[in-house]
């Protein structure tokens, strides 16, 4: 399966938009080898055509902005920073390029990018004395956010219980699927799930079974799914309420506020919260397998920022 190529054979850029925008960085390198007389040249400001190091830094940060014009399937992204440092080394010059963004894919092409256009700007300064040149090494250093910052055991030793609400699947008319799609975020990362249960849409029940969990279990997370809707049967929210002891209304507001721009029409409707009950952290989640995905996407990243908090180590 190709990422850039539909079924019928069309090129398409990849649909990032149920991912998290998230804070990202990526760091690239690249190495113009030149002569020494050119080097001494470009040291001492005596090239024809003047200062070329200012002249590349200024070039590798505009190419940096102008990535998504030059590389057509790449996404469109809003530097927050852009860093290009250029050093004299013994058989050339070493440019390293830093890019920081907030937005759901990573800055590695911009990065790239700044590094190369740097380094050709500098040829095109230098080539008058030195035909030689050679731009080479460009490459990736370095890049954090999204899943690179996601480790297969970065969750090891913290717990979850995970609870579906739902009168049709507890009755077994059809197979849930959403427990399983939140399993399946949750377990690579190094979560264990202590349990995970399907009951009824039921006030009484679904909140005497979050209240004896938290007790029992002392999950780091509870999960409910589904019942989180405008029914009368929907009463995630409302037995949440019972148990919970403080209320984290940031993480709801989050959720809603992301997908707005994804589902702008539905949205705004998912009445779930979010609270704590001892230290346990209590998360209501929509019922479709889909939308448990992208919410967990989005949510996983702070986890575990939240875990240290709740644990008493502070900021």
């Amino acid at each position: 399966m190709f990422t850039h190529i539909k079924e019928n054979g069309s090129v398409s850029m990849v649909n990032v938009s149920a991912k998290p925008a998230t804070k990202r960085i990526a760091v690239a390198s690249g190495f113009l080898r030149m002569s020494p007389a050119t080097l001494i040249a470009l040291r001492e400001k005596t090239l024809p055509k003047g200062d070329a190091l200012a002249l590349a830094q200024v070039a590798g940060i505009q190419a940096a902005k102008w990535t998504s014009h030059l590389i057509p399937l790449c996404h469109s992204l809003e530097a927050r920073d852009i860093l290009v440092e250029i050093s004299l080394e013994d058989n050339g010059v070493r440019v390293r390029s830093r890019v920081e963004v907030v937005a759901p894919t990573g800055p590695e092409m911009e990065a790239l990018v700044a590094c190369t256009i740097s380094g050709l700007a500098l040829y095109d300064m230098c080539k008058a004395v030195d035909r030689s040149m050679v731009l080479e090494e460009v490459r990736l250093e370095f890049k954090s956010g999204g899943k690179s910052d996601l480790s297969a055991d970065m969750f090891m030793g913290k717990t979850v219980a995970i609870l579906v609400l739902s009168d049709r699947a507890s009755q077994g008319i059809y197979e849930d699927q959403s427990g399983p799609a939140a399993v399946q975020c949750l377990e690579p990362l190094g979560f264990e799930i202590l349990r995970k249960d399907i009951i009824p849409d039921d006030l009484d029940l679904a909140a005497e079974t979050i209240n004896r969990w938290c007790d029992d279990l002392k999950p780091d997370l509870l999960l409910t799914l589904g019942s989180t809707g405008l029914s009368a049967r929907d009463i995630a929210p409302e037995a949440s309420l019972r148990v919970i002891e403080r209320p984290v209304a940031g993480i709801p507001e989050a959720l809603r506020t992301h997908f707005f721009s994804q589902h702008p029409t539905t949205a705004f409707l998912s009445r779930g919260i979010a609270g704590l009950k001892n230290r346990t952290l209590i998360v209501n989640l929509p019922g479709k397998p889909s939308a448990v995905q992208e919410c967990l996407s989005f949510l996983v990243p702070s986890l575990s920022h939240v875990f240290k908090m709740i644990a008493g180590e502070g900021h």
